[in-house]
């Protein structure tokens, strides 16, 4: 499975002569930056905002110094309001929340088409990103974000990851799902609840959550469960890959 920076930089060189990517990854980080960017002279910088040596506000300050003039791109899992703010004054073009799992599927062969029968030919299906023929990009599936508890602003980044795809996206809706730890149901609800962002939202252990509610007797919580489930809003993880499989 490909890395989200190596699906975003298969998107940006379409549409930049070259992305210079800093990312949180072993080995990464922002010391090197400025003799970096001096060699490559980007379009584009893709940055993350959580690395080791050094964090993506002083990465910015440092390139702004070395070239002025680049595009900016501020790509992170960790989003804060201070690093949302700092992007502001050094000048970023867009600060997106990146998922935590994206998972592609990537064109087929006309054989596997039509291995079943003859379906598509050279005189049909000309635009469709499914042939291989068509189309090289893997094809965006499903965004998965993941988060082991809740508070409001990890509801509206989950549902902010898999928005930001969506609106970029180049053909048909992706699977947007969020995995919870959550213990709350009031909390659970937040994001399960609400304007339909999100496909479905799975508990890692929802059997367990059920049973625990029942034992301690508290009947808004169970109450809250069983409206989540029975309005298909809340699954098991479990279910997950069955339902992405479609």
């Amino acid at each position: 499975m490909r890395t989200f920076s190596e699906l975003e930089m298969d998107a940006l060189t379409e549409a930049f002569n070259q992305a210079f990517v800093v990312e949180n990854r072993p080995g990464a980080g922002g010391t090197l930056v400025a003799p970096a960017l001096k060699a490559a002279e980007p379009d584009l910088m893709l940055l993350d905002m959580n690395m080791p040596a050094m964090d993506g506000v002083e990465v910015m300050e440092r390139a702004r110094r070395v070239q002025p003039d680049l595009a900016i791109i501020v790509l992170t899992g960790h989003a804060t309001l201070d690093s949302a703010i700092a992007a502001v004054k050094w000048g970023a073009g867009d600060y997106l929340i990146k998922p935590d799992i994206v998972i592609c599927r990537m064109p087929e062969p006309d054989g596997t088409i039509n291995a079943l029968g003859p379906i598509v030919s050279e005189n049909e299906a000309q635009l469709s990103s499914l042939r291989q023929v068509n189309n090289e990009s893997p094809i965006l599936h499903a965004s998965i974000s993941c988060k082991w508890t809740l508070r409001s602003d990890r509801a509206q980044n989950a549902r902010s990851e898999g928005l930001n795809l969506v609106r970029n996206r180049k053909g048909r809706l992706p699977h947007v799902t969020v995995i919870l730890g959550e213990q709350l149901p009031s909390r659970i609800a937040s994001i399960a609840l609400g304007t339909g962002d999100i496909d479905h939202v799975y508990h890692f252990a929802l059997p367990e959550l059920i049973e625990t509610v029942k034992d301690l007797q508290l009947g808004d919580a169970e109450d809250s469960l069983n409206t989540m489930i029975q309005g298909k809003r809340l699954r098991d993880i479990s279910d997950l890959p069955l339902d992405l499989v479609v």
